[in-house]
């Protein structure tokens, strides 16, 4: 299995220097060599369990990437710490020379400006986590602010979004660590077996946008996502309950494309397509609902508005302008271009329902990687004149994608209670933006 993954990663290296024909006939071989290993699709990247560290199968084939090509393009690089400043510069020159030296045909201008600011990038990146070491055990890093290596302007992108990314995590790490207690006591929490969904419905009445952010494949995850949003359709009787969702996909726009695009430049303008909602008739299309098909079946058995947000055409985009995305979870640059793309979709329907119903009550239903305050690009982060709320839903812990896992001591009932925990302080709205959520929900396996 070691040989096959090297190989693989040696594939996707080597496809990466070629034309992108060339690519996409290549990529195949690679997934091909990792078998179950790879996952199918990344148009839905996710993580299978409520902290990224138990994502194993693709950290062991980032680490092989890392160990086969130090120097080389075309494969993921992790933001590893060094040891010292001075071993940190030392390997971005050998990356940055390593990089241009394995190119076997000349570069242009604008090629090796990229591969420098990319180099410059890693370091920068490096040497932030190094500094801040302290905070480093998170697993922010392995779902979303892992760094690219190869020498391509999407790496270039990325890296940079993972830099300023880092940078405000530690930032509000600190914060967190600065205060009396850490925080520790500002943390309210409702047991689970106290009607905690009851409870949660009546807290996110008070709002107008909701941010529901799961861990994927829970189905006890998923049947507390429908109890809330019937809970919330109860204890709102007079409000229009509407739900997006990232989990079924938007009508195709392919047909109506007029000229070659590409990531970079595709550009899906909302007003343009017309959005309806999903019918019981779809549920027969596994391939616009391929994600937790019973909850949607029931939901809407029940009559829930609910509005696909995925557009398909720019995830084969982003997998064609980087294939090494076939190889991993996700990235910065894709999930952030995946999260304008959805506030374009939601702006354009809200404006449109709060002519008739001004009112409306918005959820979001969607992977934390997206929801979190935390997230570079977060979701919630485009809606800055609305009151809104996110909500981080997970099964048995809560994730490890927010500032308490770094700084909090773990015998603190947050890491130990199936529950409803909530910012109990006047300044509740502040504690959420520095921490991920404004609420988490941990639900227990039954």
């Amino acid at each position: 299995m070691k040989f096959l993954n090297s190989f693989a990663v040696f594939l996707v290296g080597l496809s990466l220097s070629l034309p992108l024909v060339a690519q996409k006939n290549l990529l195949p071989a690679a997934k091909a060599a990792l078998g179950e290993n790879v996952a199918k699709s990344v148009a839905r990247p996710t993580v299978a369990a409520n902290t990224a560290r138990q994502i194993a199968g693709q950290a062991a084939l980032r680490h092989t990437a890392a160990q086969a090509s130090a120097v080389v393009p075309g494969v993921r690089v992790p933001a590893a710490h060094t040891r010292s400043e001075s071993n940190a510069r030392r390997k971005n020159v050998l990356s940055y020379q390593g990089l241009v030296n394995s190119i076997p045909h000349p570069l242009s201008r604008n090629q090796q400006k990229i591969i420098r600011a990319n180099a410059e990038a890693l370091h920068d990146i490096r040497t932030v986590w190094t500094k801040n070491e302290k905070f480093a055990h998170t697993g922010i890093r392995d779902v979303l602010y892992e760094t690219f290596g190869e020498h391509s302007q999407y790496a270039l992108r990325n890296n940079q979004i993972v830099l300023s990314s880092s940078k405000h995590f530690f930032e509000k790490a600190k914060w967190l660590d600065s205060l009396p207690n850490k925080g520790q006591d500002k943390l309210g929490l409702i047991p689970f077996e106290q009607n905690a969904v009851g409870a949660l419905a009546e807290y996110l009445s008070q709002y107008d946008l909701v941010f529901l952010g799961e861990v994927h494949y829970l189905s006890c995850v998923q049947q507390a996502v429908g109890d809330l949003l019937r809970a919330l359709r109860n204890k709102n009787p007079n409000r229009r309950v509407v739900v997006f969702t990232e989990f079924v996909d938007l009508p195709d726009t392919t047909a109506k494309v007029e000229k070659e695009e590409n990531f970079f430049t595709y550009y899906r303008r909302a007003a343009d397509f017309p959005l309806a909602p999903l019918r019981p008739s779809d549920l027969q299309a596994p391939q616009k609902i391929d994600y937790a098909p019973n909850l949607f079946a029931a939901l809407l058995k029940e009559n829930f508005e609910i509005y696909p947000l995925e557009d398909r055409k720019l995830c084969r985009l982003a997998n064609q302008e980087q294939p090494v995305l076939l190889l991993s979870e996700t990235s910065a640059k894709y999930t952030s271009a995946r999260n304008k793309s959805w506030a374009r979709t939601m702006e354009q329907k809200m404006a449109e329902i709060r002519q008739t119903d001004p009112d409306a009550l918005f959820v979001v239903y969607a992977g934390i990687a997206h929801t979190s305050w935390l997230m570079p690009y977060a979701l919630p982060k485009f809606f800055e004149n609305e009151n809104r709320a996110v909500v981080e839903m997970t099964q048995e812990e809560p994730s490890d994608l927010n500032t308490l896992e770094v700084v909090w001591n773990k015998k603190h009932p947050f890491f130990k209670r199936k529950a409803l925990f909530f910012w109990d302080d006047p300044h509740a709205e502040l504690f959420a933006r520095q921490t991920g959520f404004d609420y988490a929900l941990v639900v227990p396996e039954k």
